[in-house]
């Protein structure tokens, strides 16, 4: 009942089976930081070419941030999965997506809108630029529980995808 579990699950599982560089981009907080073990260790025993970035929290703050992205670029990343952050970070997402780099948000943090600043920095629906926006607090979303902690969507997700290759949970 997530939104966009089904487009992330199906993104995850291309970039494993084509050897692409995934990128698990995690927030520096325990939420954060377990939800990004969680992922690197669920995605590498599947044989994914996974990698993760925690950021400086006094360095660059909180979200997605351009040192995040540089980092991406310079490893190669061809994907990134974001945990515990993501949702508010509209123009680092554009610009991902013109480095050719596609991008998955696993967030619970409500949504903040950006700024129409004529650069199209959201889609239609007014969610960030990403190929999916995993989140319990999006307007759409059908999921019984919109406080579910950053780990629990990166859980639901790692789920997901264990569930749609009919591997063990």
């Amino acid at each position: 009942a997530l939104p966009d579990i089904v487009p992330a699950t199906e993104r995850i599982i291309a970039a494993i089976n084509r050897r692409e560089r995934i990128l698990i981009y995690g927030d520096y907080d325990v939420d954060g930081v377990t939800g990004t073990v969680l992922l690197v260790s669920v995605l590498g025993r599947l044989g994914a070419d996974v990698i993760y970035y925690l950021p400086h929290r006094e360095a660059e703050g909180y979200g997605f941030s351009t040192q995040g992205l540089q980092f991406a670029v310079a490893q190669g990343a061809r994907l990134i999965v974001t945990n515990d952050c993501g949702s508010s970070d509209y123009e680092t997402l554009a610009s991902a997506a013109k480095e050719g780099i596609d991008v998955i948000v696993t967030d619970h943090h409500e949504l903040a809108g950006a700024k129409d600043d004529g650069q199209r920095t959201k889609d239609k629906r007014g969610l960030p630029p990403a190929v999916a926006v995993v989140n319990p607090k999006r307007a759409d979303s059908k999921y019984p529980f919109r406080e579910l902690a950053g780990v629990g969507v990166a859980f639901k997700l790692a789920w997901s995808v264990l569930s749609a290759l009919k591997r063990p949970r």
